[in-house]
């Protein structure tokens, strides 16, 4: 395999690589940043095991899946950003992918809880709906392309979709060794075409030994005692639906369940494991979380009729089964509520108390009379005081004026309610300013004014005043007696 560390790869963008992330089958996870924006993203490079002639194909089913992958609307998969072809090599950019496999989760925390396996099982429907939907099957999906992103949520994210090797295609693999991770994926019903298709071969006599793998070549051993078997379980399968992806969904709800691959234990040779599929059904599952042996009892009948179809239904199965206590704790962890789930059936199942706290019944009508008096006392005292503004302080509080003079009339003292009125000279018709203290702004200097001054027992008092001869601030005398 080529190394690419170090590389920049120049596809519709630039992406520096900077290491590799993980290993897949027949798929490599690189890190790199886009540049020039330095954002984090996952590169997706096919491996040069593949011969000449599965390569061209795969490529192709490679650009097809990708095609496909754009038009999946799922919050589960991770957005295509990127496709091309670098130095012979079929590269896909993403979104940073973030977290461990749900293999290797399980592998390191056990079968999952009962609130994880209902948070998975919806989030696996939801991503096989949307590719459904979207006329896009055979997902290849299994616990190694499987994601964890957010352990506290559990929240997955798939790899690329669809991208694995048919059955057929094993079959051309002359120097890659067959490993079970090539294998997951596929469907019980696919192995049982392979025994037919070996059975003919035999009859025929065209078989090539030097182009086989020495697992497939292995089966030949016990195709005489397997061929009864194998032939009325293609049977059954051809006259039911049978759905790949259904399939994959209830594979991996079988695994969380159990930790185990229904059928490719770890350390299981694929000989062994191929025909333990014609052979027996799968193990009958028992939760050590907790789960319901009726969730446990309706993933093992699934797994072995896994028909299109049934994912909604089955689902609504699931959780039913579960209780409304299991899908309380999977909201919670969905929508943020807890920090860790052993926080919330017991917080969440337990009423608010109510404090009550006894008073006597005047208390309330009392409060309010209290209220009711300290508010008109308040308003007294503040409309029987003078102005707050302090008219001595006047001259350096208020702006000066910038081309006229600023009269001021100060209230006199032991005076309140006086009005203040302007004298015309020419008729003596009054207009009415306000209110003491009052001050007439920006009038022309050496100016002559002339005000009237009216108290509240009607006594009223002319005050001519002559306007400074400078722009600024006057105050006039208002009390000359």
């Amino acid at each position: 395999m080529s190394d690419f560390k170090g590389a920049t790869l120049a596809l519709q963008h630039y992406y520096d690589i900077t290491d590799v992330s993980r290993t897949l089958p027949f798929l490599t996870l690189y890190r790199a940043n886009e540049q020039p924006f330095g954002r984090r993203m996952s590169v997706w490079m096919e491996t040069e095991t593949l011969s000449p002639k599965l390569t061209k194909k795969a490529h192709e089913r490679l650009e097809a899946a990708m095609l496909k992958n754009r038009a999946v609307n799922t919050a589960h998969a991770l957005r295509i950003l990127d496709f091309g072809t670098g130095e012979g090599h079929s590269f896909v950019v993403t979104d940073e992918l973030k977290g461990s496999s749900l293999y290797d989760y399980l592998q390191a925390h056990g079968p999952l809880a009962p609130w994880q396996f209902l948070r998975l099982a919806e989030q696996l429907t939801d991503i096989v709906e949307a590719a459904h939907s979207a006329d896009f099957h055979f997902l290849c999906m299994t616990s190694k392309t499987i994601f964890v992103s957010d352990e506290k949520r559990f929240e997955i994210t798939t790899s690329p979709l669809g991208i694995a090797l048919h059955r057929a295609d094993l079959l051309t693999l002359k120097d890659t060794p067959i490993t079970p991770d090539l294998m997951r994926h596929l469907p019980p019903w696919e192995f049982v075409a392979q025994i037919d298709e070996n059975k003919d071969e035999k009859i025929d006599g065209t078989t090539d030994d030097a182009h086989r793998s020495d697992s497939v070549q292995n089966l030949d051993d016990h195709l005489d005692s397997d061929l009864s078997l194998a032939a009325a379980i293609q049977d059954e399968m051809e006259d039911s639906e049978f759905d790949p992806d259904v399939y994959a969904t209830v594979e991996l709800l079988y695994e969380a369940i159990s930790g185990q691959h229904p059928y490719f234990p770890d350390g299981s040779e694929i000989c062994d494991a191929v025909l333990t599929m014609q052979r027996t059904s799968p193990a009958e599952l028992v939760s050590a979380t907790g789960i319901p042996d009726a969730v446990c009892q309706r993933v093992t009948e699934s797994l072995k009729k896994p028909q299109k179809g049934t994912l909604l239904s089955l689902l609504s199965t699931l959780q039913k089964a579960l209780g409304e206590e299991t899908a309380r704790q999977a909201l919670c962890a969905e929508k943020h509520y807890m920090e860790a789930p052993e926080l919330t059936p017991a917080a969440l199942s337990k009423p608010l108390k109510k404090y009550h706290i006894p008073y006597p019944k005047f208390v309330l009508p009392a409060a309010a009379l209290l209220l009711i008096i300290l508010t008109a006392f308040i308003t007294h005292h503040f409309s029987s005081q003078r102005h707050p503004v302090d008219l001595f302080a006047l001259p350096e509080i208020l702006p000066a004026a910038s081309e006229g003079v600023d009269v001021v009339l100060p209230l006199p003292k032991g005076k309140k309610n006086v009005s203040v009125y302007l004298s015309s000279f020419a008729d003596g018709s009054l207009i009415r300013l306000g209110a003491l203290p009052l001050i007439y702004r920006d009038q022309t200097p050496s100016s002559r004014l002339n005000f009237v001054i009216s108290d509240e027992r009607g006594h009223t008092e002319q005050l001519p005043v002559i306007v400074r001869d400078e722009p600024g601030l006057q105050i006039v005398e208002v009390d000359r007696n």
